[in-house]
């Protein structure tokens, strides 16, 4: 049994600890004497249970307790977000401290059930594997087929992080020595490698009493233990780093702060929209779920799920393709990161999507040339509507991902993955929602690529608001422009300026 303060899960469950009690007396005097107190308790919990559990024979009962406290604590956490007290910087950091601790509890308590179980194998079994194994030949060097399955080879010394394969030869093993008796059994683990020292051999020692492993040379006539390790078939797939505090990346980091990102985009998607299905759905185990969002999109393996086809009557008869929840948490954090670039370089008189401008904004902005241009209603003016037909589904899709390109590659010291970021902005561009889709009859939202698509090409446009008094004046929302005149002549005009 190791020391209780020396396991990872201990370390990691106390910093957690410790983050819970500095964060709690920043609470409200409302909160900090009721949830603050209960967060206090679950994380003391949390490390009593951990005590147990080292020191049972039976510890997959405390480390479902130890779990029960960790979803205590990530439920109060939420709902202390929820009710602004916490910053959202202090609620990911917490929440990435809470799923280091869940992933080493969720680990050790998988080891434990398997340990029991091996633990009911007949005792003749087990020795009956041991004397095989070990009335083979002593050679470290040896063939590895004869110790290691096919695909499968003896580690080399350098080869730290691979287990043994305790299917054959239980942990902690002990040792044969060169008189043929055997020690140490259940309290000392000798693994011989690959690697040769004159004479002797390289070898890997894991002890009862010691939290590290011992390296070191010996005579190759001991009876030790070998490690097989599996082939591999590809590349290792790396884990994204996910402990730590937040802090400002660019192009060569920062996956930490698109963490932070990702849980700002997700708190920007379900405002005005917490009650709907796929809201409440997601929020179940948001904190689960971005995680796993997360290192889909660092590993990029990022897949857009399935649509939502719906039809509209009002005020023309459409259809219309939603996106699903996830997938707007990821648009949304497209938006957050380009969308600075891109403002300036849109048209001033473009109202959808945009921060301070909107419906209202429009309708005031109509209102004030259609006085303008009837001198304040006591002329006639004519007024002239317009609706592109088929805006999104008939977009080039290759020119908008080629301007959006070219708008984040001229940015210079970006703080952000550009390359990250246009991996998503084409998976998002070139999906077709019609392939993979869900008919359904309620209304929803506006489709899938409304923020990113809308203004790019409008930027573009021949810009009318300098306009002479005998010129029109045009304003956008959406996929629509509205025009004022004074006379019924500019009409044509109009539109074969806008054609050309």
């Amino acid at each position: 049994m190791a020391l209780y303060y020396n396991l990872p899960v201990y370390k990691a469950s106390y910093k957690l600890m410790m983050m819970l009690f500095a964060s709690s007396s920043g609470f409200a005097r409302e909160y900090k004497y009721t949830t603050g107190q209960e967060l206090k308790k679950e994380g003391m919990f949390l490390i009593k249970n951990i005590y147990r559990a080292n020191k049972a024979m039976d510890k997959v009962a405390h480390i479902g307790e130890a779990r029960e406290n960790l979803e205590m604590i990530r439920l109060f956490m939420r709902l202390m977000q929820d009710f602004s007290q916490l910053s959202l910087k202090k609620f990911v950091e917490i929440n990435l401290a809470v799923e280091e601790v869940s992933k080493q509890l969720a680990a050790w308590e998988k080891y434990s059930r398997g340990k029991s179980v091996d633990k009911k194998t007949p005792e003749s079994s087990v020795a009956g594997a041991q004397a095989s194994v070990r009335s083979k030949s002593n050679n470290p060097l040896a063939e590895s087929e004869e110790f290691c399955p096919k695909s499968g080879h003896i580690a080399q010394i350098h080869q730290k992080n691979c287990a043994i394969n305790s299917a054959v030869i239980p942990l902690l093993a002990g040792n044969r020595n060169t008189d043929g008796t055997f020690n140490n059994l259940d309290a000392n683990e000798n693994s011989w490698s690959s690697s040769v020292s004159v004479g002797n051999a390289w070898r890997r020692n894991l002890n009862i009493g010691n939290a590290t492993v011992n390296r070191d040379t010996n005579d190759q006539a001991n009876g030790f233990s070998v490690r097989c390790v599996k082939d591999l078939q590809s590349p290792v797939k790396l884990r994204p780093a996910l402990s730590g505090t937040i802090s400002r990346g660019g192009q060569n980091g920062g996956n930490q702060q698109l963490l932070l990102d990702l849980f700002r985009a997700y708190f920007d998607t379900r405002k005005n929209k917490r009650k709907t299905a796929n809201a409440l759905a997601f929020e179940a185990d948001y904190e689960k779920k971005l995680f796993k969002l997360y290192e889909e999109i660092v590993n990029r393996e990022y897949k857009i799920g399935q649509s939502i086809c719906f039809i509209v009557d009002k005020p023309v008869k459409r259809e219309i393709f939603a996106a699903d929840f996830r997938d707007r948490i990821v648009h949304h954090l497209i938006f957050n990161y380009i969308n600075p670039i891109f403002e300036k370089h849109f048209i001033k008189d473009s109202y959808s999507c945009r921060i301070g401008k909107g419906t209202s904004r429009g309708i005031k902005r109509v209102d004030h040339f259609i006085r303008s241009c009837s001198e304040n209603y006591q002329k006639d003016c004519w007024i002239l509507k317009l609706d592109i037909q088929g805006y999104f589904m008939a977009m080039d899709r290759n020119i908008l991902y080629e301007k959006i390109e070219s708008k984040l590659k001229a940015v210079r010291n970006a703080d952000f993955d550009v390359d990250l970021m246009l991996y998503l902005v084409r998976a998002v561009v070139f999906h077709d929602p019609t392939q993979n889709c869900r008919v359904k009859g309620k209304r929803e939202d506006w489709g899938r690529t409304a923020k990113i698509k809308k203004p790019v090409f409008r930027g573009r446009r021949k810009r009318f608001s300098n306009r002479k008094p005998d010129k029109p004046a045009f304003r956008q929302y959406l996929f629509g422009r509205i025009g004022s005149f004074r006379a019924r002549k500019n009409r044509g005009k109009a539109l074969w300026q806008i054609c050309r």
